[in-house]
């Protein structure tokens, strides 16, 4: 029962694809519409490609009660959220860097 190494493994490579296209989309249109507010912009990133683990499990258990793959179909989500999280913190950081001139 459940997905093979190798299964698992593609999930995890298409969810960081799917992140990483998201938060640029998200990056370039943002820029577009709030030029010169950079808290507006990373407010907007993290907003737009947020998905919480909190209000993720709970759906889950009610849309799939009791049905043995229920961890296989919460693996995406526990996985996009920690890559979110640290793309979010390394852009920051760059970023940050960035903007005083640290590059």
């Amino acid at each position: 029962m459940g997905g093979t190494v190798s299964e698992i493994l593609l999930m995890v490579v298409i969810q960081f694809c799917l992140l990483i296209t998201v938060m640029l989309l998200a990056w370039f249109t943002l820029n577009l519409v709030f030029s010169g507010e950079p808290k507006l912009i990373a407010m907007g990133l993290y907003g737009c490609s947020h998905k919480t683990v909190a209000m993720g499990i709970p759906l889950i258990n009610a849309m799939y009660e009791g049905n043995p793959l229920l961890g296989m179909y919460a693996l995406p989500l526990l996985v996009w959220h920690p890559s979110q999280v640290s793309e979010i913190e390394g852009g920051e950081k760059r970023y940050g860097r960035a903007r005083r001139g640290v590059c």
